[in-house]
């Protein structure tokens, strides 16, 4: 054996690195969709009542 044992394991190291990156992927994810959200949520109402009016035109005879 050549020079001193290492700290930790390369198992150790690879799995830490792995959980690493992991979370980076979720923290950028988590961020993006923070930013993205909208202010406000106006467009949902406007959306139901164009879905209602539609619904209402295709099912009258």
């Amino acid at each position: 054996m050549l020079g001193k044992p290492a700290r930790y394991s390369q198992e150790l190291r690879i799995f830490l690195m792995g959980l690493g990156v992991v979370s980076f992927c979720l923290a950028e994810f988590a961020f993006t969709v923070y930013k993205l959200r909208p202010d406000d949520l106006d467009w949902v109402d406007e959306e139901r009542k164009r879905a209602a009016a539609a619904k209402a035109r295709i099912e009258e005879p």
